[in-house]
């Protein structure tokens, strides 16, 4: 438990030397599974976004999740690229979920905050831009 919160400290202050080198996403997503066992994360860069398409974190509460977020948040702010996520929350947990992208500074692509370059048919739409 010590050795995950003291990799923890350093990802999100950025000391970590193998995570600040990234060049690519795919190189990224490596290091994060790695570092964080039992992490599922799939997303793709494409020229005008970086979309997360899948996100799970097996032991919730633990910060991973906001630790990933923020490295990814990170990565993009580096190559100038929004964020975009289609939120599926578990049966009963959309509050939380909502709750913990809009404290990581996501916002839903609706109304007055519609982007329609990154909107979708299907579904909630969450986006982050740097």
């Amino acid at each position: 438990m010590i050795r995950i919160h003291r990799i923890a400290h350093r990802l999100v202050r950025g000391r970590h030397s193998s995570l600040g080198k990234v060049k690519s996403l795919e190189e990224l997503i490596f290091l994060l599974r790695k570092e964080n066992p039992g992490l599922t994360l799939n997303a793709y860069e494409a020229s005008h976004k970086i979309e997360i398409q899948d996100i799970k974190v097996e032991e919730k509460g633990q910060g991973t999740g906001t630790k990933v977020i923020r490295q990814l948040q990170e990565y993009a702010r580096r190559v100038g690229k929004p964020i975009v996520l289609h939120p599926e929350p578990e049966r009963g947990k959309t509050g939380d979920l909502m709750r913990f992208y809009k404290g990581l500074g996501f916002v839903k692509n609706k109304g007055r905050k519609t982007d329609f370059t990154i909107s979708s048919l299907f579904g909630l739409t969450m986006y982050w831009k740097p």
